[in-house]
């Protein structure tokens, strides 16, 4: 899977005195991932998956947008139910380059992911995911933990082509935590996929964004 985020837009406070406060149309660093089945039930009610990605420094830097160079591994499982409900639990790691910024360290992370959704009809489901990120760099003494949530809704059509609306907002006030937020995303592929961010088939659940 490839990830091309782009955001509509961005603001962001300068980080130095300077430079300048951005607002305006942003990208993401672009990501390349693969998910790799390793187990899984007929019924779908549970699956687990390796993943492993890299990443490219392709963001914009005065948005908070690029993290340079990295690569991440992590596993995920879900699973949906006959009931129409469905979740997901991903834990993985990201190794990128330290840096600074106000006096934080900036670097890798470890990350956590938990959602759950309803299958409202078939090709419809609503539902939420809660993500968090650790620092792992501590030079300064003082590391950059971001907690983030959305909600969305989506539909998957029987060609696979899935069409996702949500909005969000963080919960810890890390540097690059968003006061809110709200996303629309278009994807393809040969079998039903969630297109907010984590690109795992029905059975692992799905984002993001970002």
């Amino acid at each position: 899977d490839l990830h091309l985020p782009l955001y509509a837009f961005a603001e962001a406070a300068a980080l130095t005195p300077d430079a300048e406060d951005f607002s305006g149309v942003a990208f993401g660093d672009v990501r390349l991932q693969g998910v790799v089945p390793i187990f899984g039930v007929d019924s779908g009610a549970f699956s687990l998956a390796g993943m492993v990605g890299l990443g490219l420094p392709t963001g914009t830097e005065a948005a908070l947008l690029r993290r340079g160079f990295f690569a991440d591994v992590g596993l995920s499982l879900g699973g949906e139910l006959d009931m129409g409900l469905g979740y997901v639990a991903n834990v993985g790691a990201t190794m990128s380059q330290g840096q600074e910024l106000r006096g934080v360290s900036m670097g890798s992370t470890i990350e956590t992911l938990g959602g759950a959704w309803y299958q409202v009809d078939d090709g419809f489901r609503a539902g939420a995911e809660l993500r968090y990120l650790g620092g792992l760099a501590n030079a300064t003494g003082a590391r950059n933990d971001l907690a983030t949530y959305h909600l969305f809704v989506q539909t998957v059509s029987e060609s696979g082509i899935s069409m996702t609306i949500g909005a969000g907002s963080g919960l810890l006030a890390g540097i690059g935590s968003p006061d809110w937020r709200a996303f629309a995303a278009m994807a393809w592929a040969p079998t039903k996929r969630d297109a907010d961010g984590d690109t795992l088939n029905v059975a692992l659940q799905i984002s993001d964004d970002g």
